[in-house]
C-alpha cells in the first residue's frame, strides 16, 4: 500500500511538471505569434506608404509601352561609299553604293509602317537624299551650301508608308552625277491585301565608265541577269523602277501585260493591258501578267543599245522568264 502511494506520488509530480512545460511552450509560441501579427501589421504598413510611388512608376510604364507601340519604327541604316560592282563576267567598274550593293539594298516594308531612314555620308564629297513619290521626307531642295549632308555626316529621315507600290530612293538632283554612278535603290510598301502569287522588283538603269554606258537590271547586264522563275497558271507581280536616263520600252514575249498602278497613283480602273510598256525616266510601274503560257520567254528592252553591250548581243537590259514545276 505504500508503494503504490509513492508511485502515485511520483506521477502526480511528473505530471504536473510537462504540463508546466506545455504551458511555457504555448506561452513561447503565443509570444511568437504575436510578434509575427507585429512584423505583418508594420510591412502593410509600409506597403501602403509606397504603395502611391509604385502606381505611379507602374502607370509611366504603362504609358511608355504604349508610347513605343503607338511609335514602332523601322530603322534603316544606308552607308554612302565608294566601290567596284562587276556587271558581267570579268567586267567591273567603280561606281558609287549604298551599303556596298548596286542598286542599293531593297526596303521591304508594310503598308502603314513609320521608316527612319539614317544615312552615313562616308565619301569625300557631300550627298543628299531623296525617296521618289514620298515628297514629306525632305524639308526642300539643298543648295550647294546648305542642307547637303557633309562627308562623315549622318542625317535622318522619317516617313509613313501610306500607299502600298514601288518607290526608289536616290540623291536629289544636285548630286545627280552620283545616282548615275550607282546610288539608287527600291523601297517597297507591301499592301494589306494581296490578289497575286508572286513578285519580283525590277531596277533598269544605266552606268558608264570611261567610253561606254551599260544598261543593267538590278545592278547586272545580259547574260548575267538571274531569271524569273514562275509556274504554270501563277498570278506574277512584277514592281518596275527606271533609274535611268533614257526611256526603257519593254515587252515580255508569249504574254501580255497589264498595268495596275503607275507612280504608285490610284490603281487604274480598268486596268491597261498591253504588249509593251515604256517606262520614262524616273517612271515606277506595276504591272502583271499570267503565267499561262509554258515556255522560256524574255523580257526586254526594244531599244537595241539597250540590250547590247558595245553593239554585241545579249547585254543590257535583257532576262529570262522561265516556267518551272512546283
Amino acid at each position: 500500500m505504500k508503494k503504490n502511494f509513492i508511485l502515485f506520488i511520483i506521477i502526480v509530480i511528473c505530471a504536473n511538471s510537462r504540463a508546466q512545460a506545455d504551458l511555457g511552450t504555448y506561452a513561447s509560441l503565443h509570444e511568437d505569434q504575436n510578434k509575427e501579427k507585429i512584423e505583418v501589421e508594420k510591412m502593410k504598413k509600409e506597403l501602403q506608404q509606397i504603395k502611391p510611388q509604385t502606381d505611379k512608376y507602374t502607370d509611366e510604364l504603362n504609358n511608355l509601352t504604349e508610347e513605343l507601340n503607338e511609335n514602332n519604327i523601322t530603322e534603316i541604316h544606308l552607308f554612302v561609299r565608294p566601290n567596284t560592282i562587276t556587271i558581267s563576267k570579268d567586267l567591273n567598274i567603280n561606281s558609287l553604293s549604298y551599303n556596298n550593293t548596286v542598286p542599293g539594298p531593297l526596303i521591304t516594308i508594310s503598308e502603314g509602317s513609320k521608316v527612319k531612314v539614317i544615312l552615313h555620308n562616308q565619301l569625300k564629297e557631300s550627298t543628299s537624299f531623296y525617296i521618289q513619290g514620298l515628297n514629306n521626307t525632305i524639308n526642300s531642295l539643298p543648295t550647294k551650301t546648305s542642307d547637303l549632308i557633309q562627308p562623315n555626316h549622318t542625317a535622318n529621315f522619317e516617313f509613313t508608308a501610306t500607299k502600298p507600290g514601288i518607290y526608289f530612293y536616290r540623291p536629289q538632283i544636285i548630286n545627280f552625277n552620283q545616282m548615275v554612278n550607282g546610288l539608287y535603290g527600291a523601297i517597297l510598301v507591301l499592301s494589306k491585301s494581296v490578289n497575286f502569287d508572286k513578285e519580283f522588283v525590277l531596277l533598269f538603269s544605266e552606268i558608264k565608265d570611261k567610253n561606254n554606258t551599260y544598261f543593267l537590271i538590278n545592278g547586272k547586264q545580259a547574260p548575267q541577269i538571274p531569271p524569273v522563275n514562275v509556274t504554270l497558271n501563277q498570278r506574277i507581280r512584277l514592281h518596275l523602277i527606271n533609274a535611268a536616263s533614257e526611256s526603257i520600252p519593254l515587252a515580255l514575249s508569249g504574254h501580255k501585260l497589264e498595268i495596275i498602278q503607275q507612280n504608285c497613283s490610284d490603281d487604274l480602273e480598268p486596268h491597261v493591258i498591253r504588249d509593251e510598256i515604256t517606262l520614262n525616266p524616273g517612271d515606277r510601274i506595276d504591272c502583271e501578267f499570267t503565267a499561262d503560257n509554258p515556255g522560256t520567254w524574255s523580257l526586254s528592252s526594244l531599244k537595241f543599245n539597250q540590250v547590247s553591250n558595245n553593239g554585241k548581243f545579249p547585254g543590257g537590259i535583257a532576262c529570262v522568264v522561265h516556267y518551272t514545276k512546283e
